[in-house]
């Protein structure tokens, strides 16, 4: 999407990661590694929502949010990154801060609840307050208003790679010197109304994108340049590039939907994309936040770095039964191993989202 020219030499590091999902809310490690005390189940519908009870309480008492519920989960998310970055919001130049948001559903969510209520009570009769909740970036906005934040401001929507797809348009962002930091990741809610027609497209396609039910939450990340990132003393986690092709490697974080023959499938297809040397390890954030579609592709870099950074994780076997539990079991990754690359399920057009990660010691 950026036009402006790109400098390569600018290194974009992740500074700070936060996870809100059902089984958690706070920075990606604490919610990824450490076992739910109390395992949330599917809610009567079949979907796994993130319970209000376990929702930061000033999270809906934001101003600017509108109630849109993707940026009542977007939110904590985005604080518990910047307070891992050490960032200090308040102080920084609001032109020099952006926000990238992935959403496999946009605003269809808002449309489909917008629509519902036309039928029922006619256009007269309806809120003119939610329409402009029917706009795709509605969320982005409200969170850039919240958080008093001027810079670039994107949304991107394509399915489950979108919050993937985010963090690479924010690594493009920072290599055009448009930000000094970016909020990038995924975020996105369910709905009754979405719900209703998720399953009636399964019922259509019971191999496309919707043949799992589906999970809400946000992943989003504290991207900097690393030297701006050297400068303020931040914490680098990890380094980010968006390679132009993909270098072989033996740890993938895949998009995997918990269907072990499909899941198999995917395995070999990533294999063929990146020729690795020897044994591929693969990983899957699936298992930590079900099928929560961009966030769950955000989650997929962040279940990466942390891999990496405590060289364990929980790996993906291809006899796995299907499961929407969290994996506790860690699994150890072998000290040669420093890198790793990050692949999202494909687009339309068979594309897929590849982001190139280091592990770095600050």
């Amino acid at each position: 999407m950026t036009s402006m020219a790109t400098n390569p030499n600018i290194h974009t590091v992740i500074t700070g990661m936060g996870l809100a999902c059902p089984w958690g809310i706070g920075p990606a490690e604490d919610v990824l590694y450490t076992p739910a005390s109390d395992n949330p189940t599917p809610d009567h519908d079949g979907a796994w929502r993130i319970p209000d009870a376990i929702l930061r309480p000033d999270a809906k008492r934001v101003p600017n949010l509108g109630g849109d519920r993707a940026a009542l989960l977007a939110e904590p998310a985005v604080n518990a990154a910047l307070q891992q970055s050490a960032f200090d919001l308040a102080a920084a130049d609001p032109t020099r801060v952006g926000l990238v948001l992935g959403s496999a559903y946009a605003a269809l969510a808002d449309m489909l609840q917008f629509a519902t209520e036309v039928k029922r009570q006619t256009p007269r009769f309806v809120s003119p307050l939610h329409f402009p909740q029917t706009v795709g970036n509605y969320a982005a906005g409200a969170l850039a208003r919240a958080l008093k934040i001027n810079g670039p401001n994107i949304t991107l929507g394509g399915r489950s790679q979108s919050g993937l797809a985010a963090v690479a348009e924010a690594v493009r962002l920072l290599q055009c010197d448009a930000a000094d930091l970016i909020l990038a990741g995924g975020a996105d809610a369910v709905s009754p109304a979405l719900l209703r027609a998720m399953i009636a497209a399964d019922q259509a396609d019971p191999d496309g994108p919707f043949a799992t039910r589906p999970a809400e939450g946000a992943c989003l990340f504290c991207l900097e340049s690393e030297s701006s990132a050297r400068r303020r003393g931040a914490n680098r986690m990890a380094r980010l590039t968006v390679p132009s092709e993909p270098p072989p490697s033996q740890l993938i974080s895949g998009h995997f939907v918990g269907r072990p023959e499909q899941d198999r499938n995917e395995m070999n297809t990533l294999r063929q994309l990146v020729r690795p040397a020897g044994t591929t390890l693969f990983l899957s954030a699936r298992h930590q936040l079900a099928n929560a579609c961009a966030a769950t592709g955000a989650a997929q870099l962040a279940l990466a770095a942390l891999a990496l950074r405590r060289r364990s994780a929980p790996l993906l076997q291809p006899e796995e039964t299907e499961t929407d539990a969290p994996m506790t079991p860690q699994n150890e990754i072998p000290p040669g191993l420093t890198a790793a690359l990050v692949v999202s399920a494909p687009d339309r057009t068979g594309r897929r989202t590849i982001l190139s990660i280091e592990s770095l010691r600050s």
